[in-house]
């Protein structure tokens, strides 16, 4: 029978005391590391996210719109449009579009909006490019929050369970999810006699309202 030898422990791990904990280890002083580090990591990502070209170019747009309505002067050679709109027209516009917000101070593409929209049909026509521009800021993906919304809406509502519902249905799940302020302000008895009075067999299984 081969003769029993005892196994040595491996020097690295003899004397294994408990080394001293150094002042700079204290935990007050890990968890402030970790913090600053947490902050450094945040500022740095909002940093990235917000020096984007796209998003500056968005800045740019909407920047352009509120001085014009505060009566400042507008350079729009940087602002990329595109080809639906005419520069000429809308440089003309832009320095027209004071006088007609002077008196309704304009500090957001969304009050140049209102404001445009209660316009007389005949003033609001003269200003056809600037509506165009207000448009294109108001619905770009990265300038609202609505796309992100949109996103987080999909997750909820085409689960696993969920799979075989049509693109048709869906889009409009998520638009009805999404904007929920105009869906409180419609007629529901309306909606349904509509719905109800398209065919006969609808009549006859909800009645008639």
């Amino acid at each position: 029978m081969p003769e029993n030898r005892v196994s040595r422990t491996p020097a690295r791990f003899r004397h294994t005391a408990e080394p001293e904990i150094p002042a700079h280890s204290t935990p007050s002083v890990c968890w402030k590391r970790e913090f600053y580090e947490a902050v450094d990591l945040v500022s740095g990502e909002l940093k990235r996210r917000f020096n984007e070209d796209t998003l500056r170019l968005a800045v740019e747009r909407e920047r352009a719109v509120t001085v014009a309505a505060q009566g400042g002067g507008v350079q729009l050679e940087g602002l990329q449009l595109p080809k639906s709109v005419d520069s000429a027209r809308l440089d003309l516009q832009m320095k027209m579009l004071s006088s007609v917000t002077a008196l309704h101070p304009c500090n957001s593409v969304r009050d140049v909006a209102e404001r445009l929209r209660n316009l007389h049909p005949q003033t609001r026509s003269l200003f056809t490019e600037v509506e165009k521009l207000v448009q294109l800021c108001l619905c770009l993906p990265i300038s609202v929050a609505s796309s992100e919304r949109s996103f987080s809406t999909l997750r909820r509502l085409k689960t696993w369970l969920r799979s075989t519902m049509t693109q048709q249905r869906l889009t409009h799940l998520a638009l009805m999810n999404v904007h929920k302020d105009i869906l409180h302000n419609i007629d529901i008895q309306a909606l349904m006699r509509d719905f109800i009075s398209v065919t006969a067999e609808r009549q006859s299984v909800f009645g008639v309202l």
